[in-house]
């Protein structure tokens, strides 16, 4: 969907990793498909902010996201 793109041209990083590939330090998320919230640590490693959402299914509510 066209909001993606708007989410990577406002600096998010928005990409798709399967379950299977999530690392160990990350918390499993609860439903599937989900949107995993995460941010840079000090040390540059990505960290959940317990933000989790449903995966949106269209252009308003993946722009909702940034809410």
């Amino acid at each position: 969907l066209p909001a993606w793109d708007e989410l990577r041209k406002a600096g998010h990083v928005v990409n798709y990793i399967p379950l299977n590939l999530l690392r160990d330090d990350l918390p499993k998320p609860s439903s599937l498909p989900e949107v995993m919230i995460l941010k840079k640590d000090a040390d540059g490693r990505w960290v959940d902010t317990g933000s989790n959402k449903p995966l949106p299914t269209n252009d308003e509510a993946i722009r909702g996201l940034l809410r």
